[in-house]
């Protein structure tokens, strides 16, 4: 799995901390261009909702506010391709 360089090694982000658990997610970014452009066309947009139903409420999601109302800290998020993002989350005991 491909990293950008801020996200590569998600134990240096938890380190300092007395971390039990870590969470690292690669998924589309609804805020990059190219998820923007599919936004756009309609012809593309209906056919990407056919296949991701629930894709107004994940655009609608923050994962950092959810990750940490259940007990994450040192929430960070990353553009790692021109579509997708790292999402990491470390929980301490």
């Amino acid at each position: 799995m491909f990293f950008a360089t801020g996200a590569r090694d998600h134990r240096a982000l938890c380190a300092f901390a007395d971390v039990q658990s870590s969470v690292v997610l690669q998924e589309m970014n609804p805020a990059s261009p190219s998820f923007k452009a599919v936004l756009g066309n309609p012809i593309a947009y209906a056919a990407f909702k056919s296949t991701e139903p629930w894709l107004l409420e994940y655009m609608a999601l923050d994962l950092g506010e959810l990750a940490q109302s259940v007990g994450f800290v040192h929430v960070a998020e990353t553009s790692s391709t021109p579509s997708h993002k790292t999402f990491i989350a470390c929980k301490s005991t």
